[in-house]
């Protein structure tokens, strides 16, 4: 006699009848959906149910990419892959049918035991390493790696067998120009293993991400700890991911081989062209640490290429424990296309030093710390040029430490307008104008600073952040007063010059021409102080042309 039918709940009770599967219990949970162990009526077969919660079956959002996860798995034919059997809608809910695993996930393993041999970890990477990039070939990237989601059970040899789960927010490559269900804004993943990237809502999130997680997934397998560890604020924790500032991993499990942690290094860098070049040679980094009956079983995917005699090497880690890069600390470099001087560094500031900014002063610490999330600070060595005189740019800088100089470039010469320090915002014309650069602006000292890009900027603005309206309203007022200001000291220089003019001194003076070039400046771009009862600072002249 067939069981009750399904009732409008978030759980099913045992005994409930769903299609054709009786319910035997609720085996796991999640935000979106539930999973069950069932059986099937007719067939006897032990499967496991995954349910999407009635709430959710109205949203089509959610629908989409419930039949996506199932779309996804059911393309991968892979032994370290959820087989899905089934797929289908029952009463208006849909629902998957897969594979039922005995055993356990990584993440109770590691509540468990805390950490793993360098040996076990490599024989429970190494397959999902596998299966992972077999889902890049078929244009899958998972995007919700993490101990959870791989499932570990015990094959008939009792060798671990671990089980790649949930493609429930992976990205699918579509034919036809059609966009992916996931677009640019959206924030995906489960934070703790998510690359910086992703926590940027970047619309080219790509099989690095993945590489990224896993990186992340081994320094807490060998440690026992996760490398960013930020308390109860979700916020912090996304600022420390995308300053990349985690602890090497040697500094916790002390027995590590340098060889290992670089290897873990760069597949967790926050950089992603850094990172391996593909999942394949992540493999093949990992295989020299597996045990003899590991690297036995994985040569076939994972043997060095002939080219290369050897694995993948991981970039020179320096004691910190990051990846180096070559220093141009002490000469002037020319600005990358991203705004970030050569030599630059992200680095994690505390939100509440952004209060040094005039408009940030009464923002509370959630709305510092989502802002320094979106636009987060860099460091720049002495005699770093942060942008150049005439290139268009889209990005202002607000400085929290160190000193910068304004250098404006004219015939005569270079002329240093002025020295601006901590509290001060350069370039903020490049806002709301796609206007020229109409000076340089370079690091007197060692400087801090945040960078805040035109598409940032806007994408607050249209969020209704009230930091960024803060800053907004904080740029227009600036603007009103400096251009106030300015034409009154612009109509003072003009007379200037015609006295000079009808006393017969030449027109061309570089103090003069200095002096215009400063209110220019601190009209445009700078915050340059102006006031109108006296005259603009005289410039420093750097060199003259012979």
């Amino acid at each position: 006699m067939p069981g009750p039918t399904v009732p409008r709940m978030q759980e099913l009770p045992a005994g409930t009848t769903f299609g054709r599967y009786a319910i035997v219990r609720r085996i796991g949970a999640g935000g979106m959906a539930a999973v069950y162990e069932a059986q099937h009526t007719h067939l006897g077969r032990r499967v496991a149910l995954k349910i999407l919660h009635p709430s959710y079956a109205v949203h089509a959002p959610s629908v989409e990419r419930f039949v996506l996860e199932a779309n996804a798995a059911a393309r991968l034919q892979h032994p370290h892959v959820v087989d899905v059997f089934d797929v289908g809608v029952e009463d208006d809910v849909p629902f998957m049918v897969m594979e039922y695993l005995e055993g356990g996930d990584l993440g109770a393993i590691l509540e468990q035991e805390n950490s793993l041999t360098v040996e076990r970890v490599c024989a429970l990477m190494l397959p999902v390493v596998s299966a992972v990039s077999a889902a890049h070939r078929a244009g899958i990237v998972h995007r919700d790696l993490k101990p959870e989601n791989i499932y570990v059970t015990l094959g008939l040899d009792g060798i671990e067998h671990p089980v790649l789960l949930d493609f429930g927010i992976s990205k699918v490559a579509r034919r036809g120009g059609e966009p992916n269900l996931s677009m640019a804004g959206e924030l995906l993943g489960t934070p703790y293993y998510m690359a910086p990237e992703q926590i940027r809502a970047d619309d080219k999130v790509d099989a690095r991400s993945d590489q990224y997680s896993l990186g992340v997934i081994i320094y807490e397998c060998v440690t026992g700890q996760r490398p960013y560890r930020a308390g109860d604020s979700v916020y912090v924790l996304m600022a420390e991911i995308l300053s990349g500032q985690a602890d090497p991993p040697s500094t916790i499990n002390r027995s590590l081989s340098p060889d290992f942690e670089a290897v873990i290094l760069r597949a967790m860098n926050a950089v992603r062209d850094d990172r391996f070049e593909s999942m394949q040679s992540f493999g093949r980094a990992l295989m020299p640490f597996a045990s003899e009956a590991t690297r036995t079983r994985w040569t076939h995917e994972f043997d060095p290429r002939p080219s290369e005699g050897k694995p993948a090497s991981a970039p020179a880690v320096a004691a910190t424990g990051r990846a180096s890069r070559p220093s141009t600390i002490g000469r002037r470099t020319t600005r990358l296309a991203t705004g970030a001087a050569l030599g630059s560094q992200s680095v994690s500031v505390p939100p509440d030093d952004l209060r040094v900014l005039t408009a940030l002063r009464e923002s509370s610490p959630d709305e510092l710390a989502m802002f320094a999330l979106l636009a987060p600070a860099r460091r720049y060595p002495k005699d770093a040029l942060l942008f150049l005189q005439g290139t268009q740019g889209e990005s202002c800088f607000m400085l929290l430490r160190g000193e910068v100089e304004i250098v404006k470039s004219m015939s005569f010469g270079d002329c240093v307008l002025n020295t601006l320090g901590p509290g001060s915002v350069v370039g903020q014309i490049a806002l709301v104008d796609l206007a020229p650069r109409t000076a340089s602006v370079i690091a007197r000292t060692e400087t801090v600073a945040i960078e805040l890009t035109r598409e940032v900027f806007d994408k607050l603005i249209a969020t209704a952040n009230r930091v960024a309206l803060r800053f907004q309203e904080h740029i227009a007022i600036s603007a009103i007063r400096q251009l106030r200001v300015a034409t009154q000291q612009l109509t003072a220089l003009l007379d200037e010059r015609a006295s000079l003019r009808a006393r017969g001194t030449p027109d061309v003076d570089p103090s003069h021409a200095a002096r215009l070039a400063y209110v220019q400046a601190a009209t445009l771009e700078w915050d340059l102080a102006l006031e109108a009862n006296r005259r603009a600072p005289t410039p420093r002249i750097l060199k003259r042309e012979p």
